[in-house]
């Protein structure tokens, strides 16, 4: 049980009692805030408090988390107690302290249980110290004015519920709303009249020394006797006036005695250079993130249980936990993003992977950006739509039909072409129908210089491959829009009634699924959803990667039921309120993601569980080659 967290910071001159006494302050009664002029000792008063935190407190009930603006404390980022260290070089670093600590905030609440922090006798939570140095450019910098009302709360709520704030500012202007619950006030080397400001009211002139300034009294005097013990001053002095003090000089946590306590205290492994002992550590994404830094991060933990249909894109902002994609439970997967985001990245690694198990057959879906061209290179054998095609040209495929090739997985090339003895259940080889041969039937003649487009042909892949889409599919075999049962049958080759396995792979990235024109809508409102009720029975995997708007209602909502995870490559609150309306994401308040995350860096995006109505903001796996 934590009962109080003493730090003596240095000495106290009351000339009303001919005495100076240390000068301490007690972090669970009083939040600290610093003011000084440049090289007045504020960070060395910061270095001060960390290095008796570490003396005093054990990893069981301390934790400390810094804000580093002003640059000057790197060296406490691998300190044992020192849960977080950010600078201000990414703003998320920022977002992701205020979650963490008002994660913690609720957790303290409903462990006290309506109790004082210092009084909770049993099952008392960790005790939090927060520092921010140079909280001026945390209030100047417009992008984080979203979090200065959770700062607000901390400095409120957070000293009963064991979370304590030390910040250093170089100005007071804009912070007399802070300064009432920042309990204990420290100024040095500063002018008279700004001591004035401060303390409201005057002091006197002590000249312009580091280290040397005014601060009010928080707590009773103490002084120690010969025998080393703390007896309390007696007299009369105003504890809330201002009194000089005289700060102590924090020692070089690399060198001399502290480190070599340091080190035994926290178990310090030379080996492995790292502490023993030391409280969870929150992390920092590298400047380049790629796959060796991806498992580097990851320290051994498993990220994959099913590699067959999982696939891990990159790690999380807050809980740097892997983010997976499992296409086992949901077979369709949307891709929102602006040019250039990463989404040729990301499509490609979750395709790669995909193709090592089953012996999946690909088929890919392009239009006149040529973007999945890459992937038909990298596995020849898929089957790739882009542009018209003469339809006598497939009717000479039709009529000397070549022995089916699976298309090789990055396994099967790995083993030079061979195949285990199971994988031919997977090759996408089919049994012929047992249905009685019907009668011939002379079929229209078609002008031989027509040509099927991107969407047609697709269609006539799912037909042929996939399942029987009927009239939908006439069409393209009998220059009819709509035929009887009895013409059909004869006429109209049908695909897969048999019920098998047919581990299949489809990006769709052409712009023409989401045209209104009358084909593509018929394939997104009516062949999709039969494909969605059979996705899991043949295993099939559908991946839209790059997602239009669509102008008509029907398909918008046929597209929305379809999709239960996605992908957005772009800022979220600007995405949802410019763009995502009329989405999966329609339903998430814009005022809140803009106050709960940054904007997008390089190879950031989201991960939206439609289902579990979660959202991870995560850093994306780079891959080298691209």
């Amino acid at each position: 049980m934590t009962e109080n967290i003493i730090v003596q910071l240095g000495k106290y001159d009351v000339p009303i009692l001919q005495k100076q006494p240390d000068f301490e302050v007690d972090l669970l009664k009083s939040n600290i805030i610093l003011f000084g002029s440049p090289q007045s000792g504020k960070t060395n008063l910061i270095r001060l408090i960390i290095n008796i935190l570490h003396k005093k407190m054990n990893v069981e009930n301390e934790q400390i988390f810094i804000l580093d603006f002003g640059g000057a404390l790197a060296d406490y980022q691998t300190m044992p107690l020192v849960s977080a260290y950010f600078d201000n070089s990414n703003e998320e670093y920022v977002k992701r302290v205020f979650k963490i600590l008002e994660t913690k905030l609720k957790e303290n609440t409903r462990a006290l249980q309506g109790v004082g922090f210092a009084a909770k006798k049993d099952g008392q939570p960790k005790h939090i110290t927060f520092f921010i140095d140079n909280f001026n450019s945390f209030l100047d910098e417009p992008r984080y004015q979203g979090y200065q009302e959770k700062f607000a709360r901390l400095c409120r709520d957070g000293l009963s519920k064991g979370i304590s704030i030390v910040v250093t500012a170089s100005e007071n202007k804009g912070m007399t709303s802070y300064i009432n619950n920042l309990g204990q006030k420290i100024a040095l080397n500063l002018s008279n009249d700004r001591y004035g400001e401060i303390f409201s009211g005057k002091v006197s002139s002590i000249g312009n020394i580091p280290g040397r300034g005014f601060a009010n009294i928080t707590m009773r005097l103490r002084e120690k006797d010969r025998k080393g013990k703390y007896h309390e001053i007696t007299g009369t002095y105003n504890i809330n006036a201002p009194y000089e003090i005289h700060c102590n000089f924090a020692e070089d946590i690399n060198k001399g005695d502290f480190r070599i306590n340091l080190r035994k205290k926290f178990q310090y492994d030379a080996d492995n250079k790292c502490f023993g002992k030391q409280v969870e550590k929150y992390k920092i994404f590298p400047q380049t993130f790629g796959v060796a830094e991806y498992h580097h991060q990851l320290e051994g933990e498993q990220d994959i249980t099913d590699p067959q249909y999982e696939v891990a894109v990159g790690l999380d902002y807050v809980d740097f936990k892997p983010v997976v994609v499992n296409f086992k439970d949901s077979r369709f997967l949307a891709v929102y993003a602006k040019r250039g985001a990463g989404q040729d990245q990301l499509v490609d690694r979750l395709v790669t992977n995909l193709m090592q198990h089953d012996m999946r057959k690909l088929v890919l879906f392009d239009d006149g950006r040529g973007q999945l061209k890459m992937l038909k290179d990298k596995f020849p054998a898929a089957k790739y739509i882009s542009q018209y095609v003469a339809r006598s040209e497939l009717e000479k495929e039709k009529e000397t039909p070549k022995e089916p090739e699976p298309v090789q997985s990055a396994a099967s090339v790995m083993m030079g072409g061979r195949t285990s003895a199971g994988s031919s259940f997977f090759s996408g080889q089919k049994a012929e129908p047992k249905f009685a041969k019907p009668p011939e039937i002379s079929k229209p003649v078609i002008p031989q210089g027509s040509k099927l487009s991107p969407m047609q042909q697709l269609i006539k892949y799912i037909h042929e491959e996939c399942v029987d889409v009927g009239n939908f599919a006439s069409l393209l075999y009998t220059g009819k829009e709509y035929l009887s049962m009895l013409e059909r049958n004869p006429n109209v080759p049908i695909g897969c009634l048999e019920t098998f396995r047919d581990p299949t792979i489809f990006v769709l990235h052409s712009k023409l699924v989401y045209s209104s024109v009358r084909e593509n809508k018929q394939f997104l409102e009516y062949i999709m959803p039969i494909l969605s009720d059979m996705a899991e029975e043949r295993d099939y995997i559908f991946i839209f990667s790059d997602v239009r708007k669509m102008s008509d209602i029907e398909m918008n909502d046929k597209f929305n039921t379809l999709v239960h995870t996605a992908f957005v490559l772009d800022n979220i609150a600007e995405f949802v309120s410019e763009k995502g309306q009329k989405t999966i994401f329609g339903d998430l308040d814009v005022k809140l993601l803009k106050a709960d995350y940054a904007l997008c860096e390089k190879g950031d995006g989201y991960f939206y569980d439609v289902e579990a109505d979660s959202l991870k903001k995560f850093k994306m796996i780079q891959e080298e080659d691209f």
